[in-house]
């Protein structure tokens, strides 16, 4: 599977630790990328929100790296190229300045 370049949001339970690792993993499911591991209706979310005690408790990615930015790896070297590109311009434009 191709690694996603999304970032990952700060986990609710960073935000306010009162929030119960239920309830936390209520909100990922509610939240995910893939449409297949969300929930499949607003009843069963709801089922779950109020029934927390049934709710099972995924070890996610999510909880653990989420501190790390990502960025796509072309748009690094985009970036970079660009950099390198800048004072190479600036001299070309000294030098057409100088000969009008």
């Amino acid at each position: 599977m191709k690694e996603s370049v999304l970032n990952n949001p700060i986990p609710p339970r960073e935000i306010d630790p009162g929030i119960s690792p239920q309830l936390q993993e209520i909100m990922y499911r509610a939240m995910e990328r893939d449409p297949n591991k969300r929930y499949p209706s607003a009843r069963e979310f709801a089922l779950d929100l109020e029934h927390q005690e049934h709710v099972g408790v995924a070890d996610r990615e999510e909880l653990t790296n989420w501190k790390v930015r990502r960025q796509p790896r072309t748009r690094q070297i985009l970036f970079y190229v660009a950099m390198a590109l800048i004072p190479v311009v600036v001299f070309g434009l000294l030098l057409w300045v100088a000969r009008h």
